[in-house]
């Protein structure tokens, strides 16, 4: 792009495009500059972990999570039906990278979105009482179009957090929420029905050995095989953080 930039000026400096050309050139490319830059100041804004898209989503990573599912979260509906959504399951089957891809997509469509861990979130907010800026943060995080909160329920809420929680749903009403949530909580049924609600599981032993040969190719079948049924065993066992597809994966090419 800045190749043909540079050549269109120097046509232009060398009188061989036209002042209307140059005119109708330059003004083409303003709009696509002003889009750009707006993009990575939203996404810069968002304070993503990583970057990431729906586009390109991994759908072997895995199996369990239903390709037609995340196409209809794709299209952002819930969005413009100010819907929250909430992906429940284990730690380790993808829920925060899908989560950041849907917010990245929603900041390439022109929207606003922000990324936080919920224990950060209630953090800031209790800040607020201390030194009166409450109010100040309360509308902070309600501003954005899409409020990504990782790691919900993680641990019993203090009553404070629970109100200060309420108050932020309150005041973001109509402008949805992405919550993830793993397994150690139960989400109440109360909040299932107000969102749309997906469980992601981890894959069968079946599955999970497909994954790590596709990943990690260089462990062979044998050791593969070894590897996933070990971890099949340890997230049986009563862990407080049970292995995800992720660690199977690097276990394999260790």
């Amino acid at each position: 792009r800045g190749a043909m930039r540079g050549g269109r000026l120097a046509k232009a400096a060398a009188g061989t495009l036209g002042r209307a050309d140059l005119r109708a050139w330059w003004c083409g490319d303003e709009p696509a500059r002003r889009d750009a830059a707006g993009l990575a100041r939203r996404l810069a804004a968002a304070r993503f972990e990583t970057t990431c898209a729906v586009e390109d989503f991994d759908f072997a990573f895995n199996p369990d999570v239903p390709a037609g599912v995340i196409r209809d979260l794709a299209t952002l509906r819930f969005l413009e039906q100010g819907e929250s959504v909430i992906l429940h399951g284990p730690v380790g089957v993808g829920k925060t990278m899908l989560a950041q891809a849907l917010g990245q997509l929603a900041c390439r469509r022109g929207h606003s979105a922000a990324f936080v861990k919920t224990s950060r979130l209630l953090a800031d907010l209790a800040g607020g009482h201390a030194d009166r800026s409450w109010q100040t943060r309360l509308h902070r995080w309600a501003r954005p179009t899409v409020l990504i909160t990782d790691d919900f329920a993680m641990r019993e809420l203090s009553m404070a957090q629970a109100d200060d929680l309420y108050e932020l749903i309150t005041e973001r009403a109509g402008r949805p929420t992405i919550l993830t949530s793993n397994r150690t909580r139960e989400i109440h049924d109360a909040l299932k029905r107000r969102c749309f609600y997906y469980w992601v599981d981890y894959p069968n032993a079946e599955r999970e050995l497909e994954i790590v040969k596709r990943k990690a190719p260089r462990a062979g079948a044998v050791l593969s095989r070894q590897v996933v049924e070990f971890v099949q065993k340890l997230r049986k066992a009563d862990l407080f953080k049970l292995p995800g597809i992720a660690e199977t994966i690097d276990w394999a090419e260790a």
